[in-house]
């Protein structure tokens, strides 16, 4: 399931609950967090306002966001320029890994508003909840039936917030995005190139999955004994759409194969090894791999069962 929403969604939402609480961590040990790019909230209406009405209107420094580590009382409004702040020019701090910190305070701003709806008793009341959603419009999009809404409240209220995982692509081992530049402008890209998302779905799959596994995040290599060309990446697909990491595929060294011989180079990987005879019906070798491969935890060649 999924809910798309517009920065309205988050306006209208944290003003139903009447306001959030959320903790304020600014990056790399900053006192908090500032952003002066949305300091023109601060003059009234009136661009020519002095530093003193600024500061009058948003005390104690005239800035519309500015918080120091902590719990911090949200309103509508200052949840949501604090969802919009990156410290993008002027003067900022507290945000030095920009788009990557504004994520973070999204996350939590969403996790605050699910923990005020529940004190405030919106989740527990379909009616109210109905209503948001219809107010809401076309600045909601999602996948839910209003039939199944009762079902996610339910799930709303069951699930404590320390159980929800905010998935982390910043620091992502082995890394996904790589800084770049095109055509002059400082960018974030995916390690797997421009436009190719692959590296990006493999860790959410990592991360989202259930699987044991798949969580043990081994590396397998999968060289072809078949003969029959393009075996071992049909092979190293399927693995990979189960959420494996395939870090080589080629050729074994000419010879006679079973169908699939399994090697393991690692020992700490007990789910992995595991899954892998299940798939194959086969046990693990205790012999040498019979080639030179690249460093992975597991080995597969795949042959022609002959």
């Amino acid at each position: 399931y999924y809910a798309h929403v517009n920065y309205s969604v988050v306006r209208e939402v944290v003003k139903a609950v009447d306001g959030v609480t959320v903790e304020i961590e600014g990056s790399e040990g900053d006192p908090g967090i500032m952003d002066s790019n949305f300091d023109w909230k601060c003059k009234g209406g009136n661009e020519y306002a002095s530093r003193a009405t600024m500061q009058k209107n948003c005390p104690p420094n005239g800035h519309f966001i500015e918080y120091p580590n902590g719990p911090a009382e949200l309103d509508a409004e200052h949840a949501l320029y604090l969802m919009m702040a990156r410290g993008a020019g002027g003067a900022s701090y507290g945000l030095s890994r920009s788009n990557f910190d504004r994520e973070l305070n999204q996350q939590k701003i969403v996790v605050a508003i699910k923990e005020k709806a529940l004190s405030a008793g919106t989740l527990t009341n379909l009616t109210k909840v109905s209503g948001l959603i219809d107010a809401l419009g076309s600045n909601l999009r999602t996948n839910f039936e209003t039939a199944e809404i009762r079902t996610l409240m339910g799930l709303a209220s069951d699930i404590p917030s320390d159980k929800i995982n905010s998935i982390n692509l910043v620091d992502a081992e082995p890394m996904i995005f790589t800084n770049v530049n095109l055509s002059g402008q400082s960018a974030v890209q995916p390690v797997s190139g421009l436009g190719n998302y692959n590296s990006i779905i493999q860790y959410l799959k990592k991360q989202m999955t259930t699987d044991p596994a798949v969580r043990e995040s081994a590396t397998i290599a999968v060289y072809n004994g078949s003969g029959v060309a393009g075996k071992a990446q049909e092979i190293a697909d399927a693995l990979a759409a189960k959420g494996f990491s395939v870090v080589d595929v080629g050729n074994a060294p000419e010879g006679k194969y079973p169908t699939y011989k399994l090697y393991a180079n690692s020992t700490d990987k007990p789910a992995t090894k595991a899954k892998l005879e299940s798939l194959y019906k086969i046990k693990t070798s205790t012999a040498a791999a019979p080639l030179q491969a690249v460093d992975s935890d597991f080995i597969v060649i795949v042959g022609s069962g002959k």
